[in-house]
């Protein structure tokens, strides 16, 4: 994996160039260059106590988070200050979050604060200092009623990435209020990823499926969430999203999730993914499986044709698939 494209000793030096475009590269990866002077993967947890120039390194990041002219550098600055898990760029974090002002640079600025909590809580999490995760997250949860659409977008996302399933109860009710088209998906994206939703979660997610004038994507991203509900009501979404190829795999593997769960008439174009000749051999493969999940007799024998395949990225998939499906007959 290539380093970043400055050494730390060029980002120290640049951080106060007067040109903003020698700024712009030394702040945006500073903290990435005093990570990679310590070594493969260091813990990121204040980080820059275990460096000789990381006070300096602090000391230029929270100065041009302040001050800087610029508030996109501001706002990567920020973003730096949250990579190295600086416990002390939480309030600039949580300022730089409410930034007023409906311009796209203040708008930029706001977003890079959602990222920099999200990057400060990361580092939080792989150390002891997992307690203070909760104290970080929860302007990201605030963020999910700012007036900023942005914000609420941004926060959606990161707050799962923070808290994992305990992001549910926040990311629901803010989806019940939410008519951004874009932060409805990205909120629906999020829940998505919350392990055997509630009751109430379930309950939004059928109601967005029930709006006539929902996009694609944002019914796919509900219907994700409602399987692992093993709600059958998302089989029709992700039939539908089976007809465009970047959604193709994941409607898949739903509907596997669904297994006898799912619709009848979802047999066919399962069938027809898997026997079709000009889709990609994977994607065939994980047709089977989820024909197997649903038709038990009918996916193994495809799985069984399919494991007679040259390819190794056929073979590992259908090793895959049968290691699932053992899985699965093991828990009965």
């Amino acid at each position: 994996m290539a380093g970043p494209p400055i050494t730390l000793a060029a980002a120290i030096r640049d951080a106060q160039h007067e040109d903003p475009r020698v700024r712009d590269k030394a702040l945006r990866h500073m903290g990435d260059a005093l990570l990679a002077d310590l070594g493969p993967k260091p813990a990121r947890w204040r980080a820059a106590d275990r460096h000789p120039k990381g006070a300096q390194v602090l000391e230029l990041l929270t100065k041009a988070a302040h001050d800087d002219p610029s508030p996109v550098l501001q706002g990567f600055a920020a973003i730096s200050l949250g990579q190295l898990g600086d416990p002390l760029a939480l309030p600039l974090l949580r300022e730089a979050l409410t930034t007023e002002g409906d311009g796209e640079e203040p708008a930029f600025r706001r977003e890079c604060a959602a990222i920099g909590l999200a990057e400060l809580a990361a580092a939080a999490l792989e150390d002891p200092a997992a307690a203070l995760v909760p104290a970080i997250a929860a302007p990201l949860a605030s963020g999910l009623k700012s007036p900023h659409p942005e914000v609420r977008f941004q926060c959606a996302g990161t707050l799962v990435d923070v808290l994992g399933n305990d992001a549910e109860e926040p990311l629901a009710d803010a989806l019940a209020k939410e008519e951004e088209p874009e932060v409805r998906r990205g909120l629906c994206e999020g829940l998505a990823r919350i392990d055997n939703p509630s009751p109430t979660t379930v309950e939004r997610l059928q109601a967005v499926l029930a709006d006539p004038g929902i996009d694609l994507d944002t019914l796919f991203a509900a219907a994700i969430g409602l399987t692992a509900a093993g709600d059958p009501d998302a089989a029709p979404i992700l039939l539908r999203a089976l007809a465009k190829p970047e959604l193709r795999d994941r409607s898949l593997e739903a509907l596997a999730v669904l297994g006898p769960e799912a619709p009848e008439e979802a047999i066919s174009p399962i069938r027809a993914l898997a026997n079709s000749w000009l889709k990609p051999r994977v994607t065939r493969v994980r047709a089977a499986y989820a024909l197997a999940r649903i038709r038990p007799a009918e996916g193994q024998r495809l799985l069984d044709r399919f494991s007679k395949s040259r390819s190794p990225a056929v073979q590992e998939a259908v090793a895959d698939a049968r290691a699932a499906l053992a899985t699965l007959a093991a828990r009965g």
